[in-house]
């Protein structure tokens, strides 16, 4: 199962996209703020999200395959089965294309909480990294080790 704990805003976007995959289930969970009627995500699963996915660009290697399988493997502390990358791999080209079509959103994803981008990097991509930053650490494995 993949646990999945995204802004509202793009909520319903990768719902879909897990479902339309086909070989995830997921539960979209929601931490709830002081007045039960308002669903709030905690600042710091994105911040922890935005940090990781700086990190697969920064180590991860040069290209989008080698940052997901270095991913997967720091998470699962396992190598990554074909199956996983080939999904992830989806997801990033799935995340890009939209966040390369909306550039505030991209931004918003890609720096809040954490800070600005470093010097040259794409809004786009640092938040379709984000994205599948996000996926790696509610992945059913990383929660439950064991």
């Amino acid at each position: 199962m993949i646990r999945v704990f995204v802004p509202p805003s793009t909520r319903s976007r990768i719902c879909a996209w897990l479902l339309s995959v086909g070989l995830f289930s997921f539960a979209v969970e929601r931490t709830l703020a002081a007045s039960p009627s308002k669903g709030t995500i905690d600042p710091v699963y994105v911040e922890a999200a935005q940090a990781l996915g700086r990190r697969l660009v920064r180590e991860g290697g040069a290209t989008m395959e080698e940052r997901i399988r270095f991913g997967l493997k720091l998470v699962l502390a396992r190598p990554p089965e074909n199956s996983e990358v080939i999904e992830l791999k989806k997801l990033y080209e799935f995340e890009l294309a939209n966040y390369a079509s909306n550039e505030p959103e991209a931004l918003k994803i890609a720096t809040n909480p954490l800070a600005s981008l470093p010097d040259g990097w794409s809004a786009a991509e640092a938040a379709a990294w984000t994205m599948i930053a996000n996926v790696l650490l509610n992945l059913d494995g990383v929660l439950t080790k064991g």
